[in-house]
């Protein structure tokens, strides 16, 4: 037995000798092929290791930096505080493991811009979890991704970006303040009009504590294909929570999006805003502005052409979607197509429709009116509100759901227009044949036409004061 075991304490050593020696011939290698930041990666002969430009650990320099999120991305941007040469394609900076003191960004400063000087470089920045507090408008230059680890209806949970009381953006005069600008055709470095690939997602805005201006949650004025915002929470949003285009730059962000999954609360301010040129579209929005006392006019602004917007849900404001609401001839709100629209309990108007000449919220003068608008599913939440307020052919639908609504262009005489509601005059088919003076609940002025016809009794009939008369 004691033979036994000092054998097996033998082979144990030589065994431990072996394996010292094998990791003094690797571990050079290995630290040789390092840069900070950089990970490890199988070089093209299929030997390891290299290091990954590709893909930086922004964590690694955060420790040997000691300076907060932005200065971190910063200074990996412009190659500086040992980090490697960024690559000119750009690369993945995954900022998951900075955490706790060092989720902030100071004022005049953002992953960007440091001392007035922007580097605008290629990216995906992956965002850790917890609050990030900014002082500056983050405003993303060409070919950029943000990516954070979720959206949070509370704020509570996820990548929060939030805004210091004393948020300041890139001043320039007739530009609206937000925390989040994809591109900027003015700023110093920044100049991409047109820009494309901008795009942020799994993230909450929080604007809550900016009280003396208003600030908008993310604004595009300049990005166009494959530009786009998913799983967005706006809070405490002041302004608009998104917004495509404006009269500075009406056609700057043609062809962005879509905006996906976008979740907006505030007692004050907008949801969301096209203007100007079409684009694709808001795919999935909930819009609650205060339902104590409705903010007048709409929760979403559309003075665009060719959108689609489709599972929309508003309340806390007088208008759910308003269509035409700006005197431009550059915001025409024509061509547009609307699924699965709904409107809570202190909607008065779930769609309100703007003409030449109207009532606030629409232009009193100057206005373009509203044609060519398709609706697909409307219901109001309301029992004495509207689904649809068309105030460019002058109808008022107040059906607590509306299955189809289409309304085309406008004749000399009217518009042209179809519906299967019952308050405005449609055209219905159908049998048993109508009869003269039988009893009509449609509006006045609707067509029904007999799809089986007795000899002589005619197939077209028109409803007039309740009653059914024969046409043809």
């Amino acid at each position: 037995m004691r033979i036994i075991k000092r054998l097996t304490s033998k082979r144990a050593v030589f065994s431990l000798v072996l394996t010292l020696l094998w990791g003094s011939h690797l571990l050079p290698n290995w630290a040789q092929a390092q840069s900070p930041g950089n990970n490890a990666v199988y070089n093209s002969s299929a030997t390891c290791c290299s290091a990954s430009s590709s893909f930086i650990d922004a964590s690694v320099s955060a420790a040997s930096q000691g300076t907060d999120l932005c200065a971190t991305i910063y200074n990996i941007f412009a190659s500086t505080h040992g980090n490697p040469t960024y690559p000119s394609a750009g690369a993945v900076i995954d900022a998951r493991g900075i955490s706790g003191s060092a989720l902030t960004c100071g004022s005049n400063e953002s992953p960007w811009l440091s001392g007035g000087t922007y580097q605008p470089k290629a990216s995906v920045i992956l965002l850790p979890s917890g609050t990030i507090n900014i002082s500056y408008t983050w405003i993303l230059p060409n070919n950029t991704k943000i990516v954070g680890e979720g959206a949070s209806n509370t704020g509570s949970t996820g990548t929060v970006i939030a805004a210091a009381s004393n948020l300041t953006g890139p001043g320039v005069s007739g530009y609206p303040l937000s925390m989040i600008q994809f591109g900027d055709s003015t700023a110093t470095g920044a100049n991409c009009g047109p820009c494309f690939r901008i795009s942020i997602q799994d993230v909450t805005l929080n604007a809550s504590l900016v009280t003396s201006v208003h600030v908008g949650g993310i604004l595009n004025l300049d990005s166009q294909e494959l530009t786009y915002a998913k799983r967005i929470s706006l809070l405490g949003i002041s302004g608009i929570g998104v917004e495509n285009g404006d009269s500075t730059s009406a056609s700057g962000p043609q062809n962005a999006g879509p905006y996906e999954q976008i979740y907006y609360s505030s007692h004050t301010g907008t949801c969301a805003q096209i203007y100007g040129a079409g684009m694709r579209g808001i795919h999935g929005i909930t819009c609650i502005g205060n339902t104590t006392s409705p903010i007048s006019g709409g929760g979403i602004l559309l003075d665009s052409t060719d959108n689609s917007i489709e599972d929309v849900f508003v309340d806390g404001y007088t208008d759910g979607i308003l269509v035409g609401s700006q005197p431009s001839t550059s915001s025409r709100a024509w061509g547009n197509v609307f699924f699965n629209i709904n409107g809570g309990s202190t909607v008065t108007n779930v769609v309100h429709l703007c003409g030449s000449t109207g009532t606030s919220p629409c232009p009193t003068t100057g206005g373009t009116a509203v044609q060519d608008a398709s609706f697909i599913g409307v219901t109001s939440g309301n029992s004495s509100g509207k689904s649809i307020k068309d105030e460019a052919s002058g109808a008022t639908l107040a059906d607590t759901h509306v299955g189809i609504y289409a309304l085309g262009d406008p004749f000399s005489v009217g518009y042209s227009r179809f519906t299967t509601s019952r308050t405005v005059p449609s055209w219905f088919t159908g049998s048993p044949v109508a009869t003269t003076g039988s009893a009509c609940s449609a509006a006045t002025g609707s067509i029904y036409t007999a799809t089986t016809v007795a000899v002589g009794t005619g197939t077209a009939w028109a409803c007039v004061g309740g009653q059914w008369h024969l046409v043809h």
